[in-house]
């Protein structure tokens, strides 16, 4: 009488080194992942703003002046500047000083940082109108100087 044997099992041994190397590959990507999820939503950002500048001089040439009231969230922008941007992580808003005749535009991340933009005719912030640059905490490529 003959036996046959299926030695095909898998190991405790093996099962172990396979969970260890899944998990060193996991913490080693997902940083980095992250990372690239704020770069990508740092430029998006900045070509946001860029757009919500654009839109502000236009609107300036047809008015006369910048926009003088406050613009919360993307709606608000959108509508009152007839742009297109699209809800995404970052929180977009427009404040206006009337005191100092200042428009200042933010986005501001979930992470603690942000981007903005001024509309004043002079230096704020040490930036000149219309630049973007990073302000509050730190930007993934962006500097307190500019984008």
């Amino acid at each position: 009488m003959e036996c046959n044997i299926n030695n095909k099992a898998v190991t405790l041994m093996e099962i172990i080194v396979v969970v260890v190397l899944i998990g060193l590959i996991a913490a080693f990507t997902i940083p980095d992942y992250k990372k690239s999820l704020q770069r990508s939503d740092e430029k998006e950002a900045i070509n946001n703003l860029t757009m919500i500048w654009e839109a502000m001089k236009i609107y300036r040439v047809k008015t006369g002046d910048f926009v003088i009231q406050d613009l919360a969230g993307v709606a608000d922008i959108n509508n009152t500047l007839r742009t297109n941007i699209i809800e995404s992580n970052m929180d977009y808003s427009c404040t206006y000083n009337a005191g100092a005749s200042l428009l200042v535009c933010d986005a501001d991340s979930p992470d603690g940082w942000g981007l903005r933009f001024h509309t004043s005719s002079g230096v704020f912030s040490g930036v000149n109108r219309g630049v973007v640059f990073c302000y509050g905490g730190t930007c993934p490529t962006c500097q307190a100087t500019g984008c």
